[in-house]
């Protein structure tokens, strides 16, 4: 979906305000059009958990970047690109959390 890729794009260039109209029209677009476990709507929850944990809502980000991370850890596999960054997403909201004990629990992939 391109809304999803425009939205990461903005994410990452540190534009959260224009970016967050088009995650959550990929999330809707997905969610609508495939199975809740489906991959690609796990990585727009993840991409949407991402978001609020730049804004500093750590609170709103976690349940959306844990259950993310689960599905695409049994979907994709631990070496899958989105599994990645989706790990990489949950460490670095815990590092920004002040939860340095349950951030190193997502520091490597799980053997």
């Amino acid at each position: 979906v391109t809304a999803a890729a425009l939205g990461r794009v903005l994410t990452a260039r540190g534009r959260l305000d224009d970016a967050l109209p088009h995650i959550r029209a990929a999330l809707a677009t997905l969610a609508a059009e495939l199975p809740a476990g489906h991959h690609l709507v796990a990585g727009s929850r993840r991409d949407l958990g991402h978001w609020h944990a730049l804004r500093g809502d750590f609170a709103t980000a976690e349940p959306l970047l844990r259950d993310s991370y689960a599905t695409l850890l049994a979907d994709r596999g631990a070496d899958h690109y989105l599994t990645r960054e989706a790990r990489q997403y949950l460490h670095d909201l815990y590092v920004r959390w002040g939860k340095p004990q349950i951030a190193a629990s997502y520091a490597q992939a799980p053997e």
